[in-house]
C-alpha cells in the first residue's frame, strides 16, 4: 500500500512503497495524496517530532523547531502500535545481544568487516608507494551512523591532512557523494564518464600541475553499474599523491577486493550488509598498506567521534552475521534475472546494466573475489519512456528506494535520485525511466516468473515494440 513502510509493521523501516509510477512523481512533487500517506521515508521520524514538541512546549519557539512539512507530522496510532509488536518480536525472538553488550556489538561488527576485507597481494609496480603488507584489523574499522556519514567523514579526514585542495569524484555516482565534494572544501573535478578517456584527461591534468587531494569513486557505479580502473587510478595516485577512496556498497566485501588500490574504503552497513531494511551504519577502512595510514589514522584519531546509536548497533551486529551466505544467493538471483531481462532486448527491453555485460568488466574481474558473484543490482531501461512506465506499475514486488534488502526492490531511480536534473544526468548516460532492481532471497523460479509475468503482460498491453 502507497505509504507504508518496507518492510510492513517495522517502525525504523530504510523503505518506503511508492507502488506506481505516479506516486513517484507524486512524491517528488509533494502532492498532499503522497506525502500524506508517507509512514516512513525521507522526513523526521514520528519520535523525533515528538521529542522537539516537547522541548518546544518547554521552552522554545515555532521559530526554533526543526523542520516543517505535511509529511514530517505523519503519525499513525494503530500503526505504531502494530510497529511496537513487530519490534517486541524482533527483541525477543531475533538473538539481539543485549543492551549492555554495546560495546561487544561494535568489535562483533568491525571483526567482521576486517575478517572479510584482507589486503591480499599488494599492487606493485614501478611507482608504487605501498609500505608493509600488514593484515587489517578491528582497529583500522570505523563506524558510523549512516553510509553518507563515513563518505563524508573519510572526506574531512583527508582535506584536514591535506589542506585546501581539491577532491574528484571520478565515474557517475549516488548523488550525495557528488554533493558532499561540491559543496564543502575547495571544489571538485567531475569525471562522470569513468572510463579510459576520463582517466586520460585525469593524468593529463595531473601532468599540467593540477593537485588533488583524494579521489573518490564506486565499484561498481550506481546505477550504471560501471566498474573504473583502480589500476591505473592508484598508479596515478602514487606518482601524484593523492587519495584513493572507493565506495564498495554496490560491489560489497564478498565479491570484490578493492583493498590494494584504495587508502581508504567506505560502505553503506544500510544496505546488503545488513539486509533487513531495518536500520542504518557506515563503515570507513584505512588501509594499513597505503602510504599515508599514518597521517590518515592519526586524524580519524584527532577528529572523529563515536556517535553511532547504540541500539543501531545492536541491530546491526545481528543483521549482518549471515551476510556472506545471504550475498552469495542474491548473486545468483541477480545474474539469473539479468539473463532473463537480455532475452528481451531489443524488442521492449533496451539495456541491460550489470557488472557481468558492462564494457568495463574485465576491470571487475580483476577485483573480482574468486568465489565472489556479480553483485545483486541490475538498471534496466526500455524501447519508450511509457514501456517502462507499465513495466514498473506490472512487476509485482516491494517497490520503493534503497537497495541491498533481503527482498527484491524496485525503484524508478533517476526519478526518485534527480527528478529536477534529469537533463544533467542524461549527458552521462543515466536514462529518465531507468528502472534500478535490487535482488533479494527470493526463491529463483518465483522470483523471475514475477518478472516474466509483467514482461509478457507489457507486450501485450498494446504499446509498439521496437523496431530490429
Amino acid at each position: 500500500m502507497l505509504g507504508e513502510p518496507i518492510p510492513s509493521n517495522t517502525e525504523h523501516a530504510i523503505s518506503v512503497s511508492l507502488p506506481t509510477w505516479r506516486s513517484n512523481v507524486g512524491y517528488e512533487e509533494n502532492e498532499d495524496w503522497v506525502v500524506s500517506k508517507m509512514m516512513t521515508g525521507f522526513f523526521i521520524h514520528p519520535e523525533i517530532k515528538a521529542l522537539e514538541r516537547t522541548i518546544l512546549d518547554k521552552g522554545g519557539s515555532l521559530e526554533e523547531a526543526c523542520v516543517t512539512g505535511t509529511a514530517q507530522e505523519v503519525s499513525n496510532s494503530s500503526t505504531n502500535e502494530d510497529m511496537g509488536i513487530h519490534g517486541f518480536v524482533e527483541l525477543r525472538y531475533g538473538r539481539n545481544l543485549g543492551s549492555a553488550a554495546i560495546q561487544q556489538a561494535k568489535l562483533a561488527i568491525k571483526q567482521r568487516i576486517s575478517g572479510i576485507v584482507c589486503p591480499g597481494e599488494p599492487v606493485t609496480g614501478e611507482n608504487t608507494s605501498l609500505i608493509s603488507t600488514r593484515k587489517l584489523s578491528a582497529n583500522d574499522v570505523y563506524l558510523f551512523p549512516t553510509g553518507m556519514s563515513a563518505i563524508f567523514n573519510a572526506y574531512r579526514i583527508i582535506r584536514s591532512c591535506f589542506g585546501s585542495m581539491k577532491m574528484v569524484e571520478f565515474g557517475f555516482p549516488y548523488l550525495d557523494t557528488l554533493k558532499v565534494l561540491q559543496k564543502f572544501g575547495d571544489g571538485c573535478i567531475f569525471f562522470g564518464d569513468g572510463g579510459e578517456g576520463d582517466i586520460n584527461q585525469l593524468e593529463a591534468l595531473l601532468e599540467s600541475g593540477e593537485r588533488i587531494a583524494g579521489l573518490f569513486c564506486e565499484f561498481p557505479s550506481n546505477p550504471l553499474l560501471k566498474s573504473p580502473n583502480l589500476s591505473r587510478l592508484r598508479e596515478l595516485a602514487d606518482i601524484y599523491k593523492f587519495v584513493i577512496v572507493v565506495d564498495e556498497t554496490i560491489g560489497n566485501f564478498i565479491n570484490v577486493d578493492v583493498i590494494p588500490y584504495a587508502d581508504i574504503l567506505v560502505s553503506s552497513l544500510t544496505k546488503i550488509f545488513s539486509g533487513d531494511s531495518n536500520v542504518m551504519g557506515g563503515s570507513c577502512i584505512i588501509n594499513p598498506n597505503m602510504p599515508y595510514y599514518k597521517q590518515l589514522t592519526d586524524m580519524a584519531t584527532d577528529i572523529l567521534e563515536d556517535n553511532y546509536w547504540a541500539e543501531d548497533v545492536i541491530f546491526m551486529e545481528r543483521n549482518s552475521r549471515d551476510f556472506a551466505s545471504r550475498v552469495f544467493r542474491i548473486n545468483k538471483n541477480a545474474e539469473a534475472l539479468a539473463e532473463l531481462f537480455l532475452k528481451w532486448q531489443p524488442t521492449i527491453v533496451k539495456r541491460v546494466y550489470y557488472p557481468k555485460y558492462d564494457e568495463s568488466r574485465e576491470n571487475y574481474e580483476r577485483c573480482r573475489c574468486k568465489e565472489g558473484g556479480y553483485g545483486g543490482l541490475l538498471s534496466i531501461t526500455f524501447s519508450s519512456p511509457d514501456h517502462a512506465i507499465k513495466f514498473y506499475d506490472l512487476v509485482e514486488t516491494a517497490k520503493g528506494p534503497s537497495l541491498g534488502t533481503n527482498f527484491t526492490l524496485t525503484s524508478p531511480y533517476a526519478l526518485l535520485a534527480h527528478y529536477k536534473e534529469l537533463d544533467w544526468i542524461a549527458q552521462y548516460g543515466v536514462e529518465s525511466h531507468l528502472i534500478r532492481i535490487s535482488v533479494g532471497l527470493e526463491e529463483p523460479e518465483p522470483l523471475l516468473l514475477k518478472f516474466e509475468s509483467a514482461l509478457r503482460q507489457l507486450v501485450h498491453s498494446g504499446l509498439p515494440e521496437a523496431s530490429n
